[in-house]
């Protein structure tokens, strides 16, 4: 089975992003829309999210750097996405492909760079979960400037990505505050990346779905 996975980390925080069990359910709404075939939707998580299917974190490694952890708890193929991301199109083609490893990139002009914000694989990766376990407090020292930028930097230096998103389907998976800062999206635009700031609540346009609490039968209600 085809899993599309998020993280929640709420505990030993870094870095920009403050994220809650709303937002979990907030991107399990947008994939139920936008990915019609099969698939599961689970959550690595710090604290339960009710409604979702939820695996505990092993570890309280600080903010991104819990990704690591999809590398060791999940078996591929997994689909990848970040928090912060808005869905405006069917993404099947994208989630269904045979990824050996794909990540997104929005450096341009510069390096092809790992962006974790969207990322793909269908092989095994846990490599990078062990090598990162024998050090953390290395990685975290190591990790720190902005062309080798915390667990980006990481999965660049130990097992760079095959192919990025971008390259792949050009202005399908685009940077908000690169792309489209004053436009919209396009009928060809799939996955919008809010790395850094802002965050999509923090923006206001009709395309980007609201964070409400979910409604579904069971679930809190706003």
């Amino acid at each position: 089975m085809l899993t599309v996975a998020v993280v929640l980390q709420t505990k030993n925080l870094t870095g920009l992003g403050r994220y809650s069990p709303d937002h979990v359910r907030w991107m399990r709404d947008q994939v139920s829309r936008w990915l019609p075939v099969p698939h599961r939707f689970v959550a690595l998580v710090s604290e339960n999210v009710h409604g979702v299917s939820c695996i505990p974190l092993q570890h309280e490694w600080p903010g991104w750097w819990s990704k690591l952890e999809l590398f060791s708890l999940l078996e591929p193929p997994v689909f990848y996405m970040d928090l912060d991301i808005v869905l405006t199109g069917d993404i099947t083609h994208l989630v269904t492909y045979p990824h050996i490893f794909t990540t997104s990139n929005f450096v341009s002009p510069g390096p092809k760079g790992v962006n974790s914000s969207v990322m793909a694989w269908d092989t095994d990766l846990s490599e990078l979960y062990r090598r990162f376990l024998e050090s953390p407090e290395r990685a975290f020292a190591d990790h720190v400037t902005s062309n080798n930028w915390v667990d980006q930097g990481f999965i660049q230096t130990y097992h760079p990505p095959h192919m990025f998103f971008n390259d792949m389907w050009p202005g399908e998976v685009v940077s908000f505050k690169r792309d489209l800062r004053k436009l919209d999206p396009t009928g060809k635009t799939k996955i919008v990346v809010f790395h850094g700031r802002p965050k999509p609540q923090e923006v206001v346009r009709p395309w980007i779905p609201t964070m409400e609490c979910s409604k579904r039968a069971g679930e809190p209600v706003c």
